[in-house]
């Protein structure tokens, strides 16, 4: 398939579609589509589909040499920086650069909130007493098994049943004594602004 100059594709084959890539002829070669584009699959259900084969991503963008910069695995998991996700969204960025910026930017005269940050539960039932609400975890310690280790983290805990006019919830800190590889609970915040 060849993307000419005035955005025309042709084919001089009956067998392009079993090609592995396709070259546009120009590098000012555009093209516009009015259905819908698919990918791995003969029927899109989006305006453009993506759809990977077994053992392989469905979807990456790399730089001009080549290195990672975004890639969706077969599992479901993004990542930024980084071609093998270990979570749901794995971002490594590089020394000197923040990671993740979350601004707010209301309109003019808007009263300033800020940026937010949201983390909660929810499995389609009642929060009960002491359900982990999300938690904000610190590591980066690799041990032999080349694995991130936890060595910090702050949870949030519902205090009792969730109900209507009622959501008491206490915070938990967590440290790791030098002794071991396991962070344990070392201040409570009580639903009452008590420390334990």
């Amino acid at each position: 398939l060849v993307l000419q100059s005035g955005g025309l594709a042709t084919a001089t084959s009956t067998d392009f579609l079993k090609a592995a890539y396709f070259i546009a002829s120009s590098t000012t070669a555009t093209s516009t589509f009015a259905g819908t584009v698919g990918i791995g699959t003969t029927t899109p259900s989006t305006t453009f589909m993506v759809q990977g084969r077994g053992g392989i991503s469905p979807f990456a963008i790399a730089s001009s040499t080549g290195s990672n910069m975004l890639v969706l695995t077969e599992a479901g998991r993004l990542g930024v920086g980084v071609t093998a996700p270990d979570d749901a969204l794995d971002i490594q960025g590089s020394v000197g650069i923040t990671d993740v910026q979350l601004t707010n930017t209301q309109n003019s005269g808007e009263t300033v909130s800020g940026a937010g940050l949201q983390l909660q539960a929810d499995d389609g039932a009642q929060i009960t007493t002491n359900d982990r609400l999300g938690y904000l975890a610190f590591g980066g310690a690799r041990n032999s098994s080349n694995s991130i280790l936890q060595m910090a983290r702050i949870e949030g805990h519902a205090a009792a049943p969730v109900n209507a006019g009622k959501a008491p919830a206490y915070m938990s800190f967590y440290t790791t004594a030098t002794s071991t590889a396991t962070p344990v609970e070392v201040v409570r915040m009580t639903q009452e602004g008590y420390l334990l």
